[in-house]
């Protein structure tokens, strides 16, 4: 079983990263460098043992124009992406609009970009909703 669990961690940080050390307050401090779209912060929260959050860098936020298939299988390419910097902050400039905000394994929210300024969106690697 713990072989299984290792795998599946090393998997996982392949996929996206690994949650690193840094103090997630780091991030939340950034202010965006834009004028309009989205912004925020990555993180992954353990709730085994101490509850404990880091920050998720080199993770792929995607955003689509209309709401993708939950299959990431299904080859579609984001209209836009980013990857969060080493300390899980990540920033994409967007024209006004609703669109879709997306992790690589769909986990995804309705995103609206107003006429003025950026929106901030924070995602938590973790057992709950994520955005």
């Amino acid at each position: 079983m713990k072989t299984g669990l290792a795998m599946l961690l090393v998997i996982g940080c392949a996929a996206e990263g690994c949650a690193r050390e840094a103090p997630p307050d780091d991030c939340q401090a950034r202010t965006p460098t834009i004028a309009h779209g989205v912004f925020g912060c990555t993180t992954s929260t353990s709730d085994i043992g101490e509850v404990e959050t880091k920050v998720f860098p080199d993770f792929e936020v995607q955003i689509f124009r209309e709401m993708p298939p939950a299959t990431p299988e299904d080859g579609l390419d984001p209209d836009y992406s980013a990857r969060s910097d080493a300390s899980g902050f990540y920033e994409i400039e967007l024209p006004k609009g609703m669109y879709w905000i997306c992790t690589t394994f769909r986990r995804c929210a309705e995103l609206v970009i107003p006429e003025t300024g950026p929106v901030r969106k924070d995602y938590d690697f973790g057992v709950g909703p994520g955005w």
